[in-house]
């Protein structure tokens, strides 16, 4: 076995990557801490929109609640993973990917070419970041924000961990500084120290930093996206590096 990883990403999200894993190698054990709880509006206009930015799969999915009727609105996805789930619906005029997944990034996409006065919808969950919003409305966009979904904190899965607790090789995985703070916040005190000192694969130097910053202290991996074959990839240089030191 080449190792085992802590899946703690919320239990409708968790089935890919626990079957990827598999096939890869690795034994996985599944232990959420967040549950995602979809609010979609009921008067929504999209036909109010030019173009509609997707922010995470979540985003798409939450939206596709409302079965809406595009009526020619450009797409846009941050990131593989949710451009992935707008394909996996076969909604039209998704643009392709930006250069990068940051602000900067997203403005050289050719659908905000021409950005004063442009009418952009960002799906996203509650609590969402501002950056992008702020950088399209500087750039004299009209821009609101459609909040369709809330994370909430999990209830800690005691035998979940009690088996990761013996398991050989044992990574951890975060995807966002709320899984990360719902993990340390549900974790026994007699255990942190233990905890802390694992590998960790995060989604971004943000969560990298807000880990470090709570006390971990291990080897520890960003991913290139935000993708369950990111994770794979990432799993796979880990227990590729402690073979070679072994």
């Amino acid at each position: 076995m080449k190792g085992t990883l802590l899946n703690t990403r919320p239990q409708h999200q968790a089935c890919q990557l626990t079957q990827l894993a598999r096939q890869a190698g690795f034994a996985v054990v599944e232990c959420p801490c967040l549950e995602i709880v979809y609010e979609a509006p009921r008067d929504l206009d999209l036909g109010a929109f030019d173009v509609v930015v997707f922010v995470s799969r979540n985003a798409v999915q939450g939206l596709a609640q409302l079965a809406p009727r595009w009526s020619g609105q450009q797409l846009v996805a941050v990131g593989a993973a949710t451009a992935q789930a707008l394909d996996e619906l076969n909604w039209p005029n998704r643009q392709p990917l930006p250069p990068s997944f940051d602000s900067e990034g997203m403005l050289q996409l050719a659908v905000f070419a021409k950005v004063p006065h442009l009418r952009v919808l960002i799906v996203r969950g509650d609590g969402g970041r501002e950056l992008l919003a702020d950088s399209l409305r500087q750039a004299g966009a009209r821009v609101s924000v459609c909040e369709v979904y809330r994370r909430q904190v999990a209830p800690f899965c005691q035998q979940a961990w009690a088996a990761f607790r013996v398991a050989r090789h044992p990574v951890l995985l975060f995807t966002s500084q709320t899984s990360l703070a719902a993990f340390l916040s549900a974790l026994p005190p007699n255990q942190q120290a233990w905890c802390l000192s694992l590998p960790l694969i995060v989604f971004s130097e943000r969560i990298a930093h807000a880990a470090r910053e709570r006390g971990f202290s291990g080897e520890m991996l960003v991913t290139p996206t935000s993708s369950d074959e990111a994770i794979i990839s990432s799993l796979t240089k880990l227990a590729n590096r402690r073979e070679n030191h072994e």
